[in-house]
């Protein structure tokens, strides 16, 4: 599939970074060279025919259903249609990291309130930003983590 070359919508980053290719039984190892928040760019070691739908696993466990894009040659560009899916062994390390989060997500930054480190205006707006994002951090791992109990 040689589509039409659609508008990209996420800042991409080159990577460089092993991951499998997954279709029906087939598993096919791939290099990806490009990264961004909605999808990869993968080159494999030979041209292959893909079909349109496919999984893309990740040596952390993380596995994406992705759509394929666009193809040329040994590379293909693959759209992630929805959130991460996870092996057993990533999800147990997952509720164990969201239980450690839990429990220490504030302490350095209670620390430093307790020495009065923040009493300069832009300190103390940076700490409380920092305890926002560590809060909506904590609260899309805990969703996602429940989601694979």
């Amino acid at each position: 599939m040689d589509t039409e070359l659609i508008p990209r919508v996420a800042t991409r980053q080159s990577v460089l970074k092993t991951a499998k290719l997954i279709y029906r039984d087939t598993v096919i190892n791939c290099l990806v060279t490009d990264q961004s928040s909605s999808g990869v760019r993968v080159r494999l070691s030979t041209a292959m025919l893909f079909p349109d739908q496919l999984t893309i696993r990740f040596p952390g466990g993380s596995a994406f259903d992705v759509i394929r894009r666009w193809s040329r040659g040994t590379e293909m560009g693959l759209e992630f249609t929805g959130t991460a899916n996870w092996g057993d062994e990533a999800r147990s390390e997952a509720l164990s990291i969201y239980e450690s989060m839990r429990d220490d997500r504030f302490r350095p930054l209670r620390r430093l309130q307790d020495l009065n480190y923040f009493d300069d205006p832009a300190l103390r707006e940076l700490a409380a930003e920092t305890e926002r994002a560590i809060a909506k951090l904590e609260a899309e791992v805990r969703g996602r983590t429940q989601r694979l109990s």
